[in-house]
């Protein structure tokens, strides 16, 4: 995968700031509210939604491994599935597959 330049990403950023701030005008937001932020990522698809689901999936299983109950990863994987309402094999494979990804970018 090829790496953006700090050209390409200074542009990227400049213009990712000013419809940024369209959007709240538009909206009538706070401007700089991270929860703001975060929605108009959301919304203009900047975000996947697989990527929202594995990263809330992995950060929900390492708080939920943290809390004092001693829980089972089987237990945990149960718990996550429904409360995602994903399968058992799906939370499997981002407890995998994903965690080495989000752990480096946290």
């Amino acid at each position: 995968m090829k790496v953006n330049n700090k050209a390409t990403l200074d542009q990227f950023q400049l213009w990712l700031d000013v419809s940024y701030k369209d959007f709240c005008d538009t909206h009538k937001l706070e401007y700089g509210a991270p929860q703001t932020f975060i929605t108009y990522l959301i919304d203009h698809n900047l975000i996947k939604d697989t990527t929202i689901r594995r990263y809330a999936v992995l950060k929900e299983f390492n708080q939920l491994s943290r809390d004092g109950e001693r829980k089972t990863k089987s237990e945990l994987v149960r718990l996550l599935a429904n409360r995602f309402n994903l399968s058992q094999r799906s939370i499997y494979t981002i407890l995998k597959e994903y965690k080495r990804q989000f752990e480096k970018s946290s």
